[in-house]
């Protein structure tokens, strides 16, 4: 029987991986620093092959209940904006919001299904300066 994403989050596999997460980030919010809040273990990014547990820690953010609050709002208003722009545009949208976000080049090459290309490395590239400029390098 097929487990729901709730019930996987209930696994001891998982309940372990979270605990090494906030272990490395020292049970502090990588956003705001807080310790005091409830801390959840943030997917930066999904892969429907992969189960929770399976992430690298560097796919996975440590936030406290009000900045992964906030981070789920900001990304619903990102997806609500970008829902306007032409389907033929979006993907290379996606390699720049990629970068802005922090995601691995090979995994957002992955998820957009799109070849290496020396043009979408640079947008890659753009979308990480943006995330310096914003101040948000160690988010």
């Amino acid at each position: 029987m097929k487990k729901t994403y709730w019930e996987k989050l209930q696994d001891p596999r998982w309940q372990k991986k979270r605990l090494e997460a906030m272990q490395l980030k020292e049970f502090a919010c990588e956003i705001c620093g807080n310790k005091e809040l409830n801390l959840h273990v943030h997917h930066k990014e999904y892969f429907k092959y992969l189960e929770p547990w399976q992430y690298h820690n560097s796919q996975l953010a440590v936030l406290c209940e009000d900045c992964h609050t906030e981070f789920h709002h900001s990304v619903d208003a990102l997806k609500m904006m970008c829902s306007y722009i032409p389907m033929e545009k979006r993907r290379m949208l996606a390699i720049f919001i990629g970068g802005l976000l922090n995601y691995t080049y090979e995994s957002v090459l992955n998820t957009c299904q799109m070849e290496d290309q020396k043009t979408l490395k640079s947008l890659y590239k753009k979308g990480m300066t943006a995330r310096k400029a914003f101040g948000v390098e160690n988010a």
